[in-house]
């Protein structure tokens, strides 16, 4: 079956791998996401008998805003979609004589379920190698996978360095410069912050493995919010590239845990899309608290009937907004997506100097902002803005 549809070469990079393991190391924006959801497609429809293919990522949240709107997007762009193939309750959709099946693997029982054909595993460095052994062991042919290089992980000791695996594994590494699709604005941003951070561009732009080292919140889990306690919201400004960002915050002083969940993460808001937004989340007698940088966006908001002011910026406040959360455990859910980049991602420039790395921080300083302003530690010299 010949396919006319606008690809990469990624793609057929992954299309023409014969090896069972087909590994794709890259860049951010370099299209293996992308490719590798149109090679289990293309697959999928040439198989004459009918087979199995799994797409899994980390939780469902994730794999509906990632590869899923990823793969649909190629679909329907091409007109290749049809509802009546889309079985929306089970994530299956069938091709031919075959189906593309979607889970997280925070579904035990999909993890260890029954056999399957083929294997799409997204972003594995945020999965274990016990739970992808077990979906490799489940799987009769062809796995692929795809991810950042963050830092060194368990792929490399356990099968890309590993001799038993030879001539068994195909690595694909991409930049942004094999996607000949991707916007020059959004290029622009990624050289931009290659420019003045050395990690970021070794990894989201050379596609090398980097080093992440330092995370300055490693402190943090998945849970759901608790709503019994008292809860208020933390706002930090930004329009492009740096996002608006708020967070809902809920503070357990007695068991010493913080819980967040991101609210909206979004560029190029006019101050009418920005009220819009905060009045979804927080009703008029919410308090939120922003970043004081920008005294005339507090004031439009406050204007709005909204209860919202300004943190305090003074010497040091970052640091010792910093430490403050470092006392609590962060308890966010699955659908802040965002948050758990910024967990995962916010490290030290220098620690030892208190100085933290700029970016993956928006939604991270508005639970500074929130806790700051709002904890017993703060609470007798607080002034507003």
């Amino acid at each position: 079956m010949n396919l006319e549809i606008e690809t990469t070469g990624i793609y057929f990079k992954n299309l023409e791998a014969k090896t069972r393991y087909v590994f794709n190391e890259g860049g951010t924006r370099s299209s293996k996401t992308y490719s590798i959801g149109q090679t289990i497609y293309t697959l999928a429809a040439q198989d004459v008998a009918p087979t199995i293919n799994s797409i899994v990522s980390e939780t469902m949240p994730h794999l509906r805003k990632g590869v899923m709107r990823d793969f649909f997007h190629f679909l329907k762009t091409n007109n290749l979609y049809f509802e009546k193939d889309h079985n929306k309750s089970d994530n299956i959709y069938q091709v031919n004589k075959s189906i593309i099946e979607f889970f997280s693997v925070d579904t035990p029982g999909k993890v260890h379920g029954p056999e399957r054909d083929r294997l799409f595993v997204n972003e594995l460095q945020y999965i274990d190698y016990d739970t992808f052994f077990h979906l490799a062991q489940r799987t009769r042919k062809q796995i692929f996978s795809d991810w950042n290089p963050v830092s060194e992980f368990w792929v490399y000791e356990q099968y890309i360095n590993n001799p038993q695996y030879n001539g068994d594994i195909t690595v694909i590494h991409s930049t942004l410069t094999d996607n000949p699709f991707l916007a020059e604005e959004i290029k622009k941003d990624i050289y931009r912050r290659a420019e003045r951070d050395p990690n970021y561009r070794r990894v989201y732009l050379e596609g090398l493995i980097g080093q992440l080292e330092g995370v300055i919140y490693p402190n943090w889990s998945y849970g759901e919010f608790d709503n019994s306690l008292p809860f208020g919201f933390g706002l930090d400004f930004g329009f492009h590239p740096d996002p608006d960002a708020m967070v809902k915050i809920a503070i357990d002083e007695k068991n010493r845990k913080i819980y967040a969940k991101e609210c909206f993460y979004l560029n190029n808001l006019q101050i009418s899309d920005l009220k819009s937004q905060v009045k979804t989340f927080a009703r008029p007698r919410d308090l939120i608290i922003a970043d004081s940088a920008d005294p005339r966006m507090i004031s439009e908001l406050r204007n709005s009937q909204l209860n919202i002011k300004g943190v305090i910026k003074a010497e040091g406040s970052v640091i010792e907004g910093i430490r403050l959360v470092q006392d609590y455990d962060i308890i966010t859910d699955k659908e802040s997506i965002n948050l758990v980049k910024e967990l995962r991602n916010h490290t030290w420039n220098d620690k030892k100097a208190g100085i933290p790395n700029k970016g993956w921080n928006h939604l991270l300083s508005g639970i500074r902002y929130y806790a700051q302003s709002t904890t017993a530690r703060r609470q007798t010299h607080q002034q507003w803005y």
